[in-house]
């Protein structure tokens, strides 16, 4: 399955949960092709981001024989859910907002699990979700990091 599908199936979330705009000039979905870029993160945060935002990384992954005929490919991907701090908003506030948003993400997917991620495709997603907090990003920038995985049968 290609990466690209989750990605915008991870983006219309961000429009359904967020507010985010499709195509819109100042966006709340980013994502991060090289993590270890923190130029394009810091570009991301400063210049054209709209809060509260989706960060997406990923495309790892695991591909598996299951032991039997099924062979399915695993795609591992982490997002963040990052608010601005107001003032002197408390930093578990902040967070808060974050982690709620984050696990209406998280449920909804797996309530779309059987037929709603990727048009005519079966894709697994199972409810074993690890998160962090994260922060402070540039200073005011403070939210939830969450671990998915999306599995996915591989046909010969």
């Amino acid at each position: 399955m290609d990466p690209n599908e989750i990605i915008d199936y991870l983006e219309k979330k961000a429009e359904q949960f967020l507010g985010h705009q499709i195509g819109g000039k100042r966006c709340q979905f980013f994502v991060i092709d090289n993590p270890y870029d923190l130029g394009e993160f810091e570009d991301a945060l400063r210049n054209t981001v709209r809060v509260p935002a989706m960060l997406v990384e990923g495309e790892d992954g695991v591909i598996s024989g299951n032991q039997s005929a099924n062979n399915t490919d695993t795609l591992n991907f982490s997002f963040m859910i990052l608010d601005k701090r107001k003032g002197r908003e408390s930093i578990r506030d902040v967070r808060n907002r974050c982690k709620v948003w984050g696990v209406e993400v998280v449920t909804q997917i797996r309530k779309e699990r059987i037929s709603g991620i990727v048009a005519n495709k079966v894709v697994t997603f199972e409810l074993n979700c690890p998160y962090s907090p994260v922060g402070p990003i540039n200073v005011d920038y403070f939210g939830y990091h969450f671990s998915i995985q999306f599995i996915v049968p591989i046909t010969f």
